[in-house]
């Protein structure tokens, strides 16, 4: 089982509070039959999307689990003229692992119509 949406960073956006919560929500994961968890810190105008640091926490969570569940970054990609024009710039960046997909978060008012 692989958990796409997860916000199990310690300290990052709404996300628990400690390293200890981390931790206990990854064994409680792994105890729930899930191996491998995607990492979605939210990437909009209130929490701002640094990879690079967002990558070492982790790698850092990794370490503190072991190798389950196994753990990669992606992001809870906030659907704005903003967000797309900087993926559009760094096609890398917002990606879940090292794939080409996106989680993209529609608005909690409507659906674009260009969503289908």
């Amino acid at each position: 089982m692989i958990d796409i949406h997860c916000h199990v960073l310690p300290e990052v956006d709404d996300g628990p509070k400690s390293w200890e919560l981390s931790e206990q929500m990854c064994q409680m994961s792994k105890a729930d039959g899930i191996e491998h968890i995607v990492a979605t810190p939210h990437a909009n105008h209130r929490y701002p999307y640094d990879r690079a640091k967002l990558s070492g926490i982790v790698e850092s969570l990794q370490g503190r689990v072991g190798d389950l569940p196994r753990l990669s970054l992606g992001c809870d990609f906030h659907l704005s003229y903003e967000n797309i024009t900087d993926a559009l710039a760094h096609p890398d960046r917002y990606v879940i692992g090292s794939s080409r997909y996106l989680l993209v978060e529609l608005s909690n008012y409507s659906v674009p119509p260009q969503i289908s």
